[in-house]
Order: C-alpha cells, then sequence, then structure tokens
C-alpha cells in the first residue's frame, strides 16, 4: 500500500516538475521573437489491477504541446502578403506625391511666368531686353521640366534596385526555409520529438517571406510546401527555387521578376502570379504612379512644344525671316522584345498635324498571323489604326510605318515607346533674342505682335487630348498622384487593422500571457505540495511499517 502510494506521489511531484519547467521557459520566452506557447499535458497512469478492481497509479507528461492554429497562420500570412504590398504602395507614393505638390507648382509657376513674358513682349516686340527675358524663361521652363523628369528617372532606377532587394530576400528566405524542412526532418525521424525551437524558426521565416511575396503553404510529411499564387513551387521539401529580378525582355529600362529552375532558365511571373506581397506593390508602384506619372509629364511637354512650334513658325522674326521651331524634343521609338525570333525594322514619327491626341501611353505591337495587333498599355484597349495609302498605320497621333515583308514569327512584339523621350532632349531651339518670330506677316513693323497674341492665347486652349490646357494638364497630374497616394493610405490602414486582428488571434493562442502562466505556475506549485504530502504521508506509513517489524 504504502509502496504504491509513494510511486503516485512521486509521479505527481515529477509530473509537477516538468509543468514547472514548461511554464518556466514559457515566462523566459516570453519576448522571444515568434515563440509558441508550450503546454505540458498530463495524463493517468494505467491503473493496477487488484481484486478490489483498479486502483490509481498517478499521473505523467504525456506530451509538450507547442499551441499553434495552423488556419489562423495561413490567414495570418496572407494578411501579411496584402499588407507589404500596401505598405510599399503607400509610402512611396506618399513621397512622390510630395514631390508633385513642390515641383508641380513650380512647373506651373514658371509655365505662368513664360507666357506673361510673352505677353509682356507682344506689348513691344521690338525691345531686346523683353525679347532676351522670353528666352530665359523658356529656357528656365525647360529646365524645369528636366528637373521633374530626373526626379522620375531616378525613382525609377530606385524602384528597380528594391525589386531586386526583394527578390534576393525572397531567395534567402526560401533556401533557409527549405534547410530548415531538412533539419526539422531530420530531428523528427530521430527521435520522434518535435523541435518546438526549428519549428518556431521556420514560422518567423515563413512570416517574412509573406511579408515579401504571397506563398501558400502545405505540410506534407513535416515539410512545409511554399508555392506562389499561379501554384508554382517556391519550397518543395528541402529543396528550393531561387526568385531572380532581370530587365525586361520588352523594355531593358525596367526590371521585372522570374523564376530560375535548376537549368539555369529564367521565368518571368506575372503579377497575378505573384498576388501580393512588397515586389507586387513595388512593381505596382512603378507601373502606376512612377510611369504613369512620367508619361502624362512628357506628354504635356511634348504637346506644349510642339503647339509653341507650330504658332511660332507662322510668324517672321526681326530680320523677316519665318520662324523655326521654338522648341526641341525627343523622338518616339520603337524597340524590339530581346526574344523575338526574327527582328523587324520599324520606324515612327509624330504626326504633328494631330499632337494632340498623342497619349500618355506606350503601346504594343504583336505579330499575329499576317497581321500586326497594337496595344495601347495605358488601358490596355486595342488599337485598329488608320490604314493610310501607303501602308503606314496612323493612330494617337503616330504614324508607324510597318515592314514590307516581316520577318517576325507569330507572337513576336514590339514596345513603342511613346512620350518618354520628349523631355530628355527638349530644349530651347532660339538663341538669338531676335529670332523670335513676333509678326504675322514679313511686312509689318518689328513692333507688330500678332502671331505673340496667338502664341500668349496658347495657354487657355485645350490642347492636351482636346480636354485640357497645359497648366490643367500639370494640375491634373499632381492630383493623380496624390488621389493615388491618399487612397493608398486608407487601403494600408484597413490592411493593418486587418493584420492586427489576425496577429491578436494568433496570440490568444499561441502567445504567452505572464498573468495566466503565473496563476498556472502557482496552481502546480499547489499540486506540488500536495504531492509532497502525499509522499511525506507514504513514508510515515512506511516507517511505521518497519517499526511493527521489529
Amino acid at each position: 500500500m504504502s509502496n504504491n502510494l509513494l510511486n503516485i506521489a512521486m509521479s505527481g511531484i515529477n509530473s509537477a516538475n516538468t509543468a514547472m519547467s514548461t511554464i518556466g521557459n514559457n515566462i523566459s520566452s516570453s519576448k522571444v521573437e515568434g515563440y509558441k506557447r508550450q503546454t505540458a499535458i498530463m495524463s493517468a497512469n494505467n491503473g493496477l489491477k487488484t481484486a478490489d478492481g483498479y486502483l490509481g497509479a498517478g499521473a505523467h507528461i504525456s506530451k509538450i504541446q507547442r499551441e499553434y492554429d495552423s488556419l489562423i497562420d495561413k490567414q495570418y500570412n496572407k494578411s501579411l502578403s496584402n499588407l507589404g504590398m500596401s505598405e510599399v504602395f503607400f509610402q512611396q507614393s506618399q513621397q512622390i506625391s510630395k514631390l508633385f505638390a513642390e515641383s508641380d507648382s513650380d512647373i506651373n509657376s514658371q509655365l505662368n511666368q513664360f507666357f506673361k513674358s510673352i505677353a509682356t513682349l507682344s506689348g513691344n516686340a521690338g525691345d531686346q531686353t523683353s525679347r532676351l527675358q522670353v528666352l530665359n524663361d523658356g529656357e528656365d521652363l525647360v529646365n524645369r521640366f528636366k528637373f521633374m523628369d530626373n526626379q522620375l528617372t531616378e525613382e525609377e532606377r530606385n524602384s528597380n534596385e528594391r525589386v531586386t532587394d526583394y527578390a534576393e530576400q525572397v531567395s534567402t528566405l526560401a533556401s533557409q526555409i527549405a534547410k530548415l524542412n531538412h533539419d526539422i526532418f531530420n530531428a523528427k525521424s530521430a527521435n520522434s520529438i518535435e523541435p518546438f525551437d526549428m519549428l518556431n524558426q521556420r514560422e518567423i521565416f515563413i512570416h517574412d517571406l509573406s511579408r515579401l511575396v504571397e506563398v501558400k503553404s502545405e505540410e506534407v510529411d513535416g515539410f512545409i510546401n511554399l508555392s506562389l499564387s499561379n501554384g508554382m513551387d517556391l519550397v518543395y521539401q528541402d529543396k528550393n527555387i531561387d526568385l531572380v529580378a532581370f530587365n525586361s525582355n520588352s523594355d531593358s529600362s525596367k526590371v521585372i521578376v522570374g523564376v530560375k529552375n535548376d537549368l539555369g532558365v529564367v521565368k518571368e511571373l506575372t503579377l497575378a502570379a505573384l498576388g501580393s506581397g512588397k515586389i507586387v506593390g513595388e512593381l505596382k508602384y512603378r507601373n502606376q504612379v512612377v510611369d504613369s506619372a512620367n508619361n502624362q509629364l512628357n506628354q504635356t511637354a511634348l504637346i506644349f512644344a510642339e503647339s509653341m512650334n507650330q504658332v511660332h513658325k507662322k510668324g517672321f522674326d526681326l530680320n523677316n525671316a519665318a520662324g523655326i521651331d521654338m522648341f526641341t524634343y525627343g523622338q518616339p521609338e520603337i524597340i524590339a522584345n530581346s526574344k523575338n525570333s526574327r527582328e523587324d525594322h520599324f520606324t515612327v514619327t509624330f504626326d504633328t498635324s494631330k499632337i494632340g491626341d498623342v497619349q500618355a501611353s506606350e503601346y504594343t505591337i504583336t505579330r499575329k498571323g499576317s497581321d500586326w495587333e497594337i496595344n495601347r498599355l495605358s488601358d490596355n484597349t486595342q488599337i485598329h489604326p488608320h490604314i493610310l495609302a501607303s501602308g503606314n498605320f496612323e493612330f494617337d497621333g503616330l504614324v508607324v510605318t510597318p515592314p514590307t515583308r516581316p520577318l517576325s514569327q507569330e507572337g513576336d512584339s514590339y514596345q513603342l515607346i511613346t512620350v518618354q523621350n520628349a523631355i530628355p532632349d527638349l530644349k530651347l531651339n532660339i538663341i538669338s533674342p531676335d529670332k523670335i518670330a513676333a509678326k504675322a506677316n514679313r511686312n509689318n513693323g518689328e513692333d507688330n505682335a500678332q502671331n505673340l497674341n496667338e502664341i500668349f492665347n496658347l495657354q487657355q486652349e485645350h490642347r492636351i487630348n482636346g480636354k485640357k490646357s497645359f497648366a490643367e494638364s500639370l494640375i491634373s497630374l499632381s492630383t493623380s498622384v496624390g488621389d493615388k497616394a491618399n487612397k493608398a493610405s486608407s487601403d494600408y490602414t484597413n490592411k493593418l487593422a486587418i493584420t492586427k486582428s489576425l496577429f491578436a488571434k494568433q496570440e490568444s493562442i499561441s502567445g504567452v500571457n505572464l498573468d495566466e502562466e503565473y496563476l498556472e505556475l502557482n496552481t502546480i506549485l499547489q499540486y506540488y505540495q500536495a504531492n509532497a504530502k502525499v509522499l511525506a504521508t507514504a513514508n510515515q506509513l512506511f516507517d511505521i511499517l518497519i517499526n511493527n517489524l521489529k
């Protein structure tokens, strides 16, 4: 009897020791990132069969349980991906919005100053000082356009670098997760015990990975397999593939993302394949904010410059010579996709008589059967061009000359860069003040400013696609960027709230609540003390038995 009681007491004491060690580990690890609370599960020992029935044989710790809910964790990872995408888009949009808020007013201010100097000169068209002021203000306006264009070009380079960095981080994390898969599998195979610390670390890596790119997880035989949104494996058992950043085949100025297989072949990934995460946020920001703004800025500068040229060339300068172009600007170009099977030669020019129709967009020209398919990228619209008698394609203020004997095969494509070269090559073409064509007729006196008046009136005309003036276009650009930043801010706030809510759910299951642990520790201490009393009683009974046998 006393022997069984002794064993029962010792089983309780041993169980209490293990339980207190588990609680102590929870408390000491409560500040460790990714730590999952552990629980000592207590079970009854098998009873002893007697003539009177089964007698209890105490208790033991059947296992140490790691508190974890895989469903909530998957939801949390998804929310981290959405938050990562929203966070990057929001943060970068805020910066570019501030830039536009400052620079837009500078450009518009200089645009107004330029037209003001035109108005001043029209009051005294022969005045050399006023003529020189027009040129100075024109040069300043060009410089303001160039400054903003340079800022956007630099931001695109920075965005490319961030995409590259994110891709490298994904590859590093995927490799670390694959290694942990290997180590966890080996540890479990060796002693059938789950290595909790390694499991925690693997989940930390998956959380970090989810912030960068959306992944779907599936546990099979102790391995966590991760796949991208398109189902492509990123981590399978103890193997992983690398995410790589590389220059786009259609436009080498843009860095895109793909996966590299064992043979070193890189396959481009679409935004849909990537799902969400910081990479997608960065790519969307670059495409929807930076590139869009750059195209609209260049469109405005282009139409402004050519409109000025058209009116200026109608007049005559102080030497009675016909007016020349007041500005020069960059021309459109067509670039072959580097993966084309064969390459054709296209030419493209602006139709200056329809310069106001030029869109703030790039285009793709793709070989489809015996025809060419043209798509405008800004609104994903297929273009049906007017075919001229020469066979040239006319659309959106452009004239494209296709190859007479195409070599391109089905699917070969070309990128039409419409306006992006306008500002980089934008220059004031007039050096001498005498070359300003102020008068409308060669026979007019030098004080005649009829042509200048027409130039001045351009600022009020809706030259940008027949809808906006130059100033309105610049204001619209700044407003558009600001609206995108504001919308991104709201979206980020919503995504952050969802992520915090899921984190709280996760913590309610897996997190360590110190108050609860203290209470549980006190309960186990009482349990320990009670078993110690049982042990003392068993010892007393044993002593009595020994004494009676003497």
